[in-house]
């Protein structure tokens, strides 16, 4: 084991759990090895981008590029080394340290008002390595559950002139299930002051949502070539349920749709409601649903209505838009019940009711609701950590929490969340 790195790393337990799903982390950790190939002190050093000191990995994790700059950039070759912990034999293995590139690019999603990705003089004098799939198999079966230590040696003429070392670990605990994310073009344009829309009508087509299983090598696209925006989204807890915005015929921004996912998902007419039917709220260019969220067991949907927000889009990619509520209600979807109902008393007008976020359970739900300032314009937008709790209570059930049965003639058989602080 290399002397002074990690033989006594349990320094580093209790770092934060998968650490490693980020993408690039900021941390580095730079230090030197006492025994590089000959033996002999490396006078450069090598400094880790990625991943982090200590990061902890998921089982079904695909492997990762270990990415590290040479300081003062003199190898022609590199090396790593991989000592375990526990004792389990080590490795040593060839890496090509390629210099880093930007990832493939969609000539469809490349436009007049976007730019081609360009590395920073830091990401060029990088260097990238991914070990092979038997390679990482073996480091994480003699990582689990304890360090891994890592030395990335440089050498010159087969002679060490740099080195640095890191440690990683690799959790008993898998991940379990993909990650489902929107794929959007970064290509602003020219839209009317106050309403979210950040691309053009024509670019819609080029969104694409698309599913990442965490120990594949790429993500693979599940739904494309859409005409209109289908942006928000949810899932119950058990991944079966889908709660979506859906924008529909003359932008007709109260749309929803709530789906039960199967091997072909297919939204049909009957998969949709519209959150304006329940208060007659006819507003064409109004946004009805906002921050929509599914509950655990899929037979609720929390949302924001009568919302009026704070907007801006800019022209530079980097950065397309800004949003937030400034006004709105809370409202929920009775699914088994097929009703729509508000939320008892979030319509006072002092406060502003919005992002609910359902408990694991499901039994309550929080939301923020700042109270409006007096010297800010209506039309802008404010920052508060007030949250409200709401709760459900009574007899049936709602992701095992009892609900209450609302008043007589009341449409609110699924009703009743009461503020509890």
């Amino acid at each position: 084991m290399a002397a002074g790195v990690c033989s006594s790393s349990r320094w580093v337990r209790g770092r934060g759990l998968f650490a490693g799903l980020g993408v690039l982390a900021a941390a580095s950790l730079t230090l030197f090895a006492a025994d590089g190939p000959a033996a002999t002190p490396a006078k450069g050093r090598i400094v880790i981008d990625y991943p982090a000191e200590g990061t902890i990995f998921p089982p079904d994790f695909a492997p990762p590029t270990f990415l590290w700059r040479e300081q003062p950039e003199t190898a022609d070759t590199w090396q790593v080394r991989i000592e375990f912990d526990g004792g389990a034999p080590p490795l040593t293995v060839a890496a090509k340290g390629e210099p880093m590139q930007p990832g493939p690019i969609d000539p469809a999603a490349a436009g007049p008002t976007n730019r081609l990705p360009e590395l920073t003089p830091e990401q060029r004098a990088t260097r990238a390595w991914r070990p092979e799939a038997v390679t990482w198999r073996r480091i994480q079966h003699g990582s689990l559950e304890r360090w891994a230590i890592l030395t990335f040696t440089g050498l010159r003429r087969g002679q060490p002139v740099s080195a640095g070392t890191m440690c990683i670990r690799t959790s008993k605990d898998p991940v379990g299930a993909p990650v489902f994310f929107r794929d959007v073009p970064l290509m602003p344009s020219e839209t009317e002051k106050g309403v979210i829309k950040p691309l053009a009508p024509k670019l819609l087509p080029l969104v694409r949502w698309r599913l990442r299983y965490l120990d594949e090598p790429a993500s693979r696209t599940v739904l494309e070539r859409l005409h209109t925006c289908a942006n928000c989204h949810s899932f119950s807890a058990d991944g079966r349920t889908l709660g979506m915005d859906l924008d529909g015929p003359h932008n007709d921004k109260g749309l929803y749709t709530i789906v039960r996912v199967d091997p072909r998902t297919v939204i049909r007419q009957e998969n949709v409601i519209s959150w304006k039917r329940f208060r007659g709220q006819m507003e064409r260019d109004k946004r009805i649903g906002f921050m929509s969220q599914v509950s655990p067991d899929g037979r609720f949907v929390v949302t924001a209505t009568q919302v009026q927000y704070y907007v801006a889009n800019f022209p530079d990619y980097r950065f397309l838009q800004v949003f937030y509520p400034t006004r709105g209600i809370l409202a929920f979807c009775d699914r088994a019940e097929g009703v729509i109902r508000p939320l008892p008393g979030a319509d006072d007008p002092a406060f502003v009711h919005a992002d609910a976020v359902w408990s694991r359970t499901g039994a309550t739900w929080c939301s923020s609701a700042p109270p409006p300032p007096t010297h800010i314009p209506r039309d802008a937008g404010w920052r508060s950590t007030r949250t409200t709790r709401m709760r459900f209570r009574s007899v049936t059930t709602c992701g095992g929490s009892p609900l209450t049965a609302g008043k007589a003639g009341a449409p609110n058989r699924c009703a009743a969340p009461r503020a509890t602080g």
